[in-house]
């Protein structure tokens, strides 16, 4: 059974990027109270979350904050006798630490995250606030582990149409980066059912005989049927552009970026087909540096697996990057016949070509190709025909 898919797509962004101002001011009414709860209402009155160890808040009072301050001068006020400090990074979170001389020093390429002590409890001042709206994140996702403890990460995801953190969500989303999905051992999107809430990933829909023929169900919404007549129920895209029919769904993770698992009905923002949700593949972008990786995959059934990908800047404004990926693998079931089922015979390439205009358009144009030829999925029919305890097969072969 062979399939074959293209997907052209060009996306064009025009957009100027606002970063929240460390200038701007906000009404606050915070009583004297202890520290922890003093933070989680400053996370109510501004929607700014707090990071920070709870050990290094235990037993801390804070001061009375009442009147228009800026987050800094907040801060400042809140944590006056305790010998703590603040900072607001430009991701929109406070990190609250020891005042030493490292504080001091911090640079801003922490502000993705705060080291915390492993040991230590972890405290989120906004988490209950943030979970209710909806934010689902994967934990192994969030925190790992560096030499200095644990680091929570921010996931930036486009769930809305535009850049993103994951917590900013007000919908049920769940985020993989590319580095998980690596570690998890992950080679193709309809793996990411195994750590994923509410979302089955079926490769072979019944009676289709097609291994790359996807049936997504998300909060049991999705869609069976595998013909080319049929819409699917969970809408995938990559990159931006919707794959509208199930046969040639299931993709190879070739430098993938991200996925992202939406939730519930997202046709407000991606249009029709997507009534259980959405499931966004995101590609890693070209960079300024020209390099390159070859990675090669064995295993039993005589499995061979190459990728090879290779980032070529063309000039100060011009990037590219190309991925190719081939897999080879026997089947592993066979049936009356003598053939291999569950066999793995497929390439898969990428283009990427991004532009930079101007400050406020970048062009990027994306050229996929998947090519399968496999001899199909080893599915098992159960009682295709009705059985009788007492007199055998009943409309159909065998004995009475």
């Amino acid at each position: 059974m062979r399939s074959l898919i293209f997907l052209l797509g060009i996306t064009c962004f025009c957009f100027s990027q606002k970063l929240l101002s460390t200038e701007q001011e906000y009404q606050l009414d915070i009583p004297q109270q202890d520290l922890n709860d003093a933070l989680n209402v400053l996370y109510k009155q501004t929607g700014i979350i707090s990071l920070f160890p709870y050990d290094l808040v235990e037993g801390k009072q804070s001061e009375r904050v009442v009147g228009s301050f800026t987050i800094t001068e907040a801060l400042g006020l809140l944590l006056k006798t305790s010998d703590l400090i603040g900072d607001l990074s430009n991701k929109k979170v406070i990190t609250i630490s020891e005042l030493t001389k490292e504080s001091h020093n911090k640079t801003k390429g922490e502000d993705e995250g705060m080291s915390l002590n492993a040991l230590g409890k972890i405290s989120v001042a906004g988490a209950i606030a943030a979970s209710t709206a909806g934010a689902n994140v994967s934990a192994q996702e969030d925190i790992t582990v560096t030499d200095g403890g644990l680091v929570i990460e921010e996931i930036v995801v486009t769930a809305r149409k535009r850049e993103e953190s994951l917590q900013d969500i007000p919908g049920s989303v769940t985020a993989f980066s590319g580095n998980g999905l690596e570690l998890r051992g992950y080679t193709d999107i309809s793996q990411i059912a195994n750590a994923t809430p509410n979302l089955v990933f079926d490769t072979a829909p019944p009676i289709s005989g097609n291994s790359s023929g996807a049936s997504v169900f998300l909060r049991g919404v999705g869609q069976l049927d595998f013909t080319v007549n049929v819409d699917p129920g969970v809408g995938v895209y990559v990159d931006g552009t919707y794959v509208s029919r199930s046969i040639g769904s299931v993709l190879d993770l070739i430098d993938v970026e991200r996925i992202e698992v939406l939730r519930g009905p997202q046709g407000t923002l991606f249009g029709r087909n997507t009534i259980g949700g959405a499931i966004q593949y995101v590609s890693k972008s070209p960079t300024n540096d020209a390099n390159g990786r070859i990675k090669t995959t064995f295993g039993s059934d005589d499995r061979v697996e190459i990728l090879a990908s290779a980032n070529l800047p063309i000039s100060d404004t011009l990037k590219s990057k190309f991925t190719v990926l081939s897999k080879n693998r026997d089947g592993y079931v066979t049936d009356g016949r003598g053939v291999d089922l569950g066999d793995d015979d497929s390439l898969s390439g990428q283009a990427i070509f991004e532009w930079e205009a101007s400050e406020q358009l970048d062009v990027k144009l994306n050229l996929d190709f998947s090519s399968d030829d496999e001899n199909g999925a080893p599915n098992v029919p159960i009682e295709l025909f009705a059985f009788d305890g007492d007199f055998g097969f009943v409309n159909g072969l065998g004995v009475t």
